[in-house]
């Protein structure tokens, strides 16, 4: 019994301890991308690291794996707005390798690729966190 109430007690801390550190703004998402150049699709970690009244900055860190094909799309973005709708500039670079199984053998037969995408676009993203989208449109450079 007063190990039950012990582990009633601290779990209510934790649980206390957990509720009180939550920021009040979401900053993390998790989202799918499809692209028409480079890697098919991915999926992306992007984080808000700095909010401001007119502008918040951004970074996503992302990974695609389709058979023999790896990419781990990185970028930053810079965010306008601080209601639903939002402008978005973004650059992101995009290292992938093709035939990936043979990258580490010797003869190295995969191929290296680093795709650079500059980027402007339109992103839904409420302050209070749920549904999110973006539609970014920009030349893709080798």
């Amino acid at each position: 019994m007063k190990i039950r109430i012990g582990l009633v007690t601290i779990a209510a801390i934790v649980l206390e301890c957990h509720f009180g550190f939550t920021q009040s703004t979401p900053t993390h998402t998790v989202f799918i991308e499809g692209s028409t150049r480079g890697p098919s699709y991915s999926l992306n970690y992007d984080r808000i690291f700095y909010s401001g009244t007119k502008v918040s900055y951004a970074y996503r860190i992302g990974l695609h794996w389709l058979n023999d094909e790896i990419a781990l799309p990185i970028g930053v973005s810079l965010i306008t707005g601080k209601g639903t709708h939002h402008g978005e500039i973004s650059l992101t670079a995009t290292p992938l390798v093709d035939r990936a199984k043979y990258l580490f053998r010797s003869g190295n037969y995969s191929d290296k690729k680093i795709y650079l995408t500059p980027g402007l676009g339109y992103r839904f993203q409420k302050p209070t966190g749920g549904f999110f989208a973006k539609a970014v449109a920009g030349p893709t450079l080798f």
